[in-house]
């Protein structure tokens, strides 16, 4: 459990860095093709800026409390069926997924991209995000006794 946390904080470190490389800089580079790297703030992508210090608050209460769920449900699946590198991985890649927009926002009250691809903008943490996601579902679908881990008892 110690590796995909430092794993994450690693890779959370490195989305912070790039943010504030990009917010200070005024970098811009943009291909021929739309791919390239541009500093973008973005207000709509987790919860309406306007809301009040209290709400940030009790949000942020409600992630730890959700993320703690996530971490017993790993520490369960890994004792119970198998320990796995693909779990650990997509766990680390999925909590810097939620906590690097989780800080933007706290902290600014807005999301800071700078990917720029022909679809949308977006940032390292968007990215780990999908990558986590992406990977647990995999292990879900080609391990099917991970499944059992969903049923109640």
């Amino acid at each position: 459990m110690k590796r995909p946390l430092i794993l994450a904080l690693i890779l959370l470190s490195i989305d912070q860095c790039l943010k504030t490389f990009f917010q200070l800089s005024g970098v811009e580079y943009v291909s021929s093709i739309n791919f390239g790297f541009t500093y973008a703030v973005n207000y709509a992508l987790w919860i309406n800026p306007n809301i009040t210090s209290d709400l940030i608050f009790l949000l942020f209460v409600y992630a730890v409390i959700i993320w703690c769920l996530v971490i017993s449900l790993l520490k369960r699946y890994q004792k119970r069926y198998r320990k796995s590198i693909i779990v650990d991985l997509a766990f680390a890649f999925y909590t810097v997924g939620i906590l690097g927009n989780m800080i933007d926002k706290i902290i600014f009250g807005y999301i800071r991209d700078f990917i720029l691809t022909p679809v949308a903008i977006c940032n390292l943490a968007d990215i780990c995000g999908f990558i986590g996601l992406f990977t647990f579902l995999l292990e879900f679908l080609f391990y099917p006794k991970s499944r059992e881990l969903l049923k109640f008892k």
